[in-house]
């Protein structure tokens, strides 16, 4: 008969890790008692310690068959299944315990655990809820509570619940790497800053955390601070992605154009990739050239704004040799045309695939933002910033008559913000209230803003001293063409700004305290586009600084059209 201290004996062993003797053991005393759950759930156990997870799911599934309801075998049997990633099984097993005890606080935790990495997040909140409460110590419910916060976006109920581990256990470093991530997002970098600054002694050599160390400096503007936290990334992980492409970053603020797009690069090999718009399989063309066999197909690749301050190295490819087409976005094709007559034009969404075009074929492919890189040893200086894009004449005469001709009153564009589908626009897009109330009157306000609401609308008509127009508009060629009759243009960092630069167009850019890097770190004029003069905030979120600055070139320029 198997006595209790024989099964005692396995667990002693058991607990001291000698796990081979277990298995040894186990399976010797199963030869005997082939009916006792026991044994066959210590078997499982010990098979499951030493990575042994077939043999340790057969032994616990065959322990629970002797007797479905041995609430230790189903436990271990779903801490199998969640270690090795099969969340569903270990669904149904944590069910079935938390059926027969309720009150078992791990096994709620586990089944919330599993139903989290299974996709269900909300079906995870009760189990793990419940186990908090029951069991006021556990770690592993409230991190994981706040990581289903975070995940749906409720940073500030994701902070207490990761601030209620910390409660727990100070020195939990991922609660707290967590709340510093959060702070980071919101750029409150100082809130980060002091999150993540305590962890750096623990784990100095930690590159998410560096990482985020970089961000955050970068967000403050502390670019020595940023330089130097990326290259102890560069040093620990040479090539490492994430920082070479930072260092793009660093390099453009510094206005060091061409090393900064060797290292920009990198940017297709990020944790978070730059997204493509092209997946042609035409060989990638270093800048050597001539092209044989096919077209050079160049295509777009971010935004709006992207391709419009790329097109200026066109100038740069020789037409004959290289044979160029360029897919770009839908709206722009028309301008590029016009510009650049010798070059084909078409929509990359009807190419995404790849180029062709009847026999033609695409023989090499380059992204637009990469000419900068490719073509290197063809200009030292950006090319083109006096302005490269040509608005169509009948269009220019016939917004010309619409303005009403010379009423001794400068005619003036707005843009106040970009594309809401963008992360960054919130932080780049300008209070419109604060806005108008900043613009003097006098000159004729003409709305370049896409999709002008009903409520923004009310907003700039409340304003009785601004003489308001709202054109219709079809595409960046009638924008260009209404854009070269006004005086000048006032906008944030948006498409719009990019073709009124590249037209040669008056225009005061709008900044937020963290820029593109394209824009440098500091100062008013504008590398890219000589016709462009930069108003930066002061301070994070802060428009007082660059409208007043805006508002006063507008009154200079208005005296100066008095005196004129």
């Amino acid at each position: 008969m198997l006595t209790n201290q024989q099964v005692a004996g396995l667990v002693e062993r058991l607990n001291r890790g000698r796990y081979e003797e277990v298995i040894a053991e186990a399976g010797r005393l199963i030869k005997q008692y082939p009916r006792v759950a026991g044994l066959h759930e210590l078997l499982g156990t010990a098979h499951a310690r030493v990575g042994n997870q077939d043999r340790a799911e057969k032994s616990l599934r065959r322990a629970l068959k002797l007797m479905p309801g041995l609430q230790s075998a189903l436990f271990n049997l779903g801490g199998l299944y969640l270690n090795g990633g099969k969340y569903s099984q270990a669904v149904t097993v944590f069910r079935q315990l938390a059926k027969l005890d309720p009150g078992n606080s791990a096994a709620l935790c586990h089944l919330g655990e599993a139903l989290f990495h299974s996709g269900f997040p909300r079906d995870a909140v009760q189990p793990l809820q419940k186990a908090a409460e029951l069991a006021a110590g556990l770690i592993e419910a409230p991190f994981l509570l706040g990581r289903i916060a975070r995940d749906a976006g409720d940073d500030e109920d994701a902070i207490q619940h990761f601030e209620s581990v910390l409660e727990i256990d100070p020195s939990h470093y991922e609660a707290r790497f967590n709340i510093g991530n959060i702070h980071r997002d919101h750029r409150r970098n100082d809130d980060a800053m002091r999150c993540y600054e305590p962890l750096l002694a623990d784990r100095p050599d930690h590159l998410p955390l560096l990482l985020n160390m970089h961000v955050c400096h970068l967000q403050n503007m502390n670019i020595e601070e940023a330089t130097a936290v990326n290259n102890r990334v560069l040093a620990l992980d040479p090539g490492n992605p994430n920082a070479t492409f930072n260092a793009s970053s660093l390099e453009f603020l510094a206005g060091r154009w061409q090393p900064g797009y060797a290292f920009y690069e990198a940017r297709f090999d990020q944790d978070d990739p730059v997204k493509r718009q092209y997946f042609g399989r035409e060989t990638d063309w270093d800048g050597t050239g001539p092209v044989a066999g096919g077209r050079l197909v160049l295509h777009a690749e971010q935004g709006l704004g992207d391709s419009i301050m790329m097109l200026r190295f066109l100038a740069l490819i020789d037409s004959k040799t290289e044979h160029p087409v360029v897919l770009l976005q839908p709206g722009l094709e028309r301008i590029a045309a016009l510009s650049f007559p010798d070059i084909l034009f078409e929509t990359v969404t009807r190419h995404a695939r790849g180029w062709k075009k009847g026999r033609e074929r695409g023989a090499a492919k380059c992204s637009l933002m990469s000419l900068p890189h490719v073509l290197r040893d063809r200009w030292q200086r950006l090319p083109a910033s006096a302005g490269y894009l040509s608005a169509p004449e009948d269009s220019s005469s016939a917004w010309a008559t619409w303005l009403g001709g010379d009423t001794g009153h400068p005619a003036i564009g707005l843009v106040w913000r970009g594309n809401p589908d963008n992360p960054n626009d919130r932080h780049r897009s300008v209070d419109l209230e604060m806005l108008a109330e900043s613009l003097p009157s006098g000159p004729r306000y003409v709305v370049l803003q896409k999709d002008v609401t009903d409520a923004e609308r009310g907003q700039l008509k409340a304003r009785d001293s601004l003489d308001l127009r709202f054109p219709d508009l079809d595409d960046f060629a009638d924008t260009a063409a209404l854009c070269t009759r006004l005086d000048s243009v006032i906008a944030v960092d948006t498409s719009v700004a990019h073709l009124c630069g590249a037209l040669g167009t008056r225009t005061h850019l709008l900044l937020p305290f963290m820029p593109d890097a394209r824009w440098r770190a500091s100062g008013a004029d504008c590398d890219w586009y000589d016709s462009v003069t930069v108003h930066r905030q002061t301070i994070t979120g802060d428009w007082t600084a660059p409208l007043t600055s805006v508002a006063s070139h507008l009154q200079d320029r208005l005296q100066g059209l008095k005196n004129s």
